[in-house]
């Protein structure tokens, strides 16, 4: 995770990191169920019903882009030979090509099914949030890994109770 941005600016050394953290995704994915409060400002195309729907599948296809980006590289080993390191290379280029691609699919919905008043101001939003969902989900990755590790945990625990008993 050394070559991933934010990682000289940001660490996480304390618990409240974490739960700052939790509460921001949190409020991010509430945000997404009251999107169309935002998409309703925009004016679609006659005929075109589904920006709302476009819009949260880019966002939640961000998020999950950027804590795959984090999880490939939590994965990824120590020591390498010089061609495999080029291999993680090309995965993180590769992730961010992806995610450009996004942008551009919300580009291109933005102006062919919007009306030309409210297209690029879609756009402009659209793409803000997105960076923002991408970069959430990228230090949200190892908080969503530690969570499900911790589900796990505690799954086998109850269903090896009885046998895990001292007695």
């Amino acid at each position: 995770m050394d070559n991933l941005l934010f990682t000289d600016y940001l660490s996480f050394t304390e618990w409240y990191h974490y739960a700052l953290l939790f509460l921001w995704i949190v409020m991010l994915f509430i945000g997404i169920k009251y999107f169309h409060l935002l998409e309703s400002h925009f004016k679609p195309k006659d005929g075109f019903d589904n920006g709302e729907d476009y819009g949260k599948n880019l966002l939640i296809s961000s998020f999950i882009i950027g804590a795959l980006m984090v999880l490939i590289f939590i994965f990824k080993p120590a020591e390498m030979s010089a061609s495999s390191e080029l291999n993680w290379t090309y995965a993180k280029y590769l992730i961010y090509t992806l995610f450009v691609i996004m942008l551009g699919i919300n580009a291109w919905v933005s102006i062919k099914k919007y009306q030309s008043n409210s297209n690029i101001f879609r756009f402009l939003i659209m793409s803000s949030l997105m960076i923002l969902y991408f970069y959430t989900g990228m230090l949200g990755g190892l908080l969503i890994l530690a969570t499900f590790v911790l589900f796990i945990l505690i799954y086998a625990i109850f269903k090896l109770k009885n046998k895990l008993t001292i007695g």
